[in-house]
């Protein structure tokens, strides 16, 4: 009974060490413009600030953020410019969309003809944040709308990454105190072996 005991013991300090490595990654299903994207997208992983599109083999496609709700505040003309950027496997835009709004489609349509989405094509977050980009002529409002929302939300993705980044020190900090819980639990359970024998 003793020998049970202890085991279980064990079993319990070594179940509750792993528990900092669970992935905290929800699997979700691909949105739409997403799967238009990557053809071969099986499913997103979300990560926080911004999520990966896998294939089949889990193998990562790319990444995509909504700028919702880091943009929630920023108005173009008539409300908000929510938006979703696509990223390749290498973290460069890809894609800018300007999601459902309220904006004058004639503004919008001015937008798009002006080359506005697609001025951040092929830039690192990096990059992009740098990026000065004019607002396109007769459509100022929604430019300006657009351009702070993605800075809102590549912003966002850099805080999480930031986070994420730092958070790796507590990762190794709790593999030590696994490590050392389960070398006191094996050197109690060998004294006490000794001490019978």
């Amino acid at each position: 009974m003793k020998k049970t005991n202890k085991l279980l013991a064990l079993l319990a300090i070594a179940v509750a060490t792993l528990v900092p490595f669970k992935s905290f990654a929800q699997q979700t299903a691909v949105p739409q413009q997403v799967a238009e994207m990557f053809p071969a997208a099986a499913t997103v992983n979300d990560l926080g600030a911004w999520s990966a599109v896998l294939d089949n083999a889990s193998a990562t496609l790319g990444y995509y953020a909504y700028s919702k709700p880091a943009s929630d505040s920023i108005q173009g003309f008539n409300g908000e410019t929510p938006l979703l950027v696509i990223f390749d496997n290498e973290k460069k835009i890809q894609s800018v969309v300007l999601l459902d709004n309220k904006e004058t489609p004639a503004f919008v349509g001015r937008v798009a003809e002006g080359g506005l989405f697609d001025a951040w094509n092929g830039l690192t977050i990096d990059q992009a944040l740098e990026k000065e980009v004019d607002a396109v002529s007769g459509a100022t409002f929604t430019s300006n709308g657009v351009k702070a929302s993605l800075k809102a939300c590549l912003k966002n993705i850099k805080a999480s990454e930031n986070a994420t980044t730092g958070s790796c020190s507590n990762i190794w900090l709790w593999v030590a105190i696994g490590a050392a819980v389960l070398l006191v639990v094996v050197i109690c359970v060998i004294v006490a072996r000794r001490k019978r024998n």
